[in-house]
């Protein structure tokens, strides 16, 4: 009977500590090069995040760029550790694309330092609820396919 407990004790312990050192992360796609350019109403838009969130079967959790002096971007993701690596996972996702203002008419942008989301800081979405919110842009990212080109425009009256 001793032996039987004993290699109970062993067999929980095995089940409860895993035998490969840790959980088991899941296995994705590596990130390909995904960039592009965002326009509004025929200029650069910058300072602009750009959001891919994973559409069906894509894997991973997404991709985020911020568009600079020219409207371009670059992507960067996480990979399944949660290290950032740069480009997205392929597959088909939906593009948001959103610029928080604050009230003064300067671009709220992230800081470590003074933590605390847009709307802690009076920011508001500046572009329309179609490219921000309520987005329908929709890119399949694949090797090679780059660049992810977008034309936005004020909302038609």
């Amino acid at each position: 009977m001793k032996f039987g407990l004993r290699a109970l004790i062993l067999l929980n312990l095995t089940v409860v500590l895993g035998c490969g050192g840790g959980p088991k992360l899941p296995k994705w796609p590596d990130p390909v090069p995904a960039s592009g350019t965002i326009t509004f109403d025929g200029k650069p838009l910058v300072d602009a995040t750009v959001s891919f969130t994973p559409l069906e079967q894509t894997q991973g959790k997404g991709a985020v760029g911020t568009t600079d002096e020219s409207g371009k971007y670059e992507l960067k993701s996480l990979g399944p550790d949660g290290k950032p690596k740069t480009g997205a996972i392929p597959g088909k996702y939906r593009v948001s694309v959103s610029r928080m203002v604050k009230a003064d008419g300067s671009v709220w942008k992230p800081d470590p330092k003074n933590p605390g989301g847009p709307m802690n800081f009076g920011a508001k979405e500046e572009l329309p609820r179609q490219y921000a919110v309520e987005s329908k842009l929709v890119a399949d990212v694949a090797s090679g396919k780059s660049p992810y080109d977008f034309k936005l425009e004020k909302r038609k009256k």
